[in-house]
């Protein structure tokens, strides 16, 4: 896997681990992805930021929730699209892997 995607992956362990709250996942995923400098394949690019659109819908507030909840996401919706997240990643890995023993 590249430096990028694995340094992307341990973010999002970090959050489905506990160690990291949502909030402080949204803020710093969104600062990492809105200035990365690196070049990004196309597929890895679209899966951070499909990710980071996501974390943009995170709210805690139940009233907003409740109102539109097709336009926000909470927690635990936050939770399973970073599993599919990581689920990506990894398949992007074992895409490279077998391509680059080729």
């Amino acid at each position: 896997m590249s430096d990028i995607s694995a340094e992307y992956e341990k973010l999002v362990e970090s959050f489905l681990s506990g160690a990291m709250p949502v909030e402080e996942l949204r803020d710093f995923f969104r600062a990492k992805f809105k200035h990365e400098t690196r070049p990004l394949d196309e597929v890895l690019s679209l899966i951070l930021d499909g990710f980071a659109s996501d974390l943009e819908t995170y709210t805690a507030d139940k009233e907003v929730l409740g109102e539109k909840p097709k336009l926000f996401l909470n927690e635990k919706q936050i939770r399973e699209r970073a599993k599919t997240t990581l689920l990506h990643l990894s398949a992007l890995k074992k895409g490279r892997s077998r391509t680059e023993r080729a």
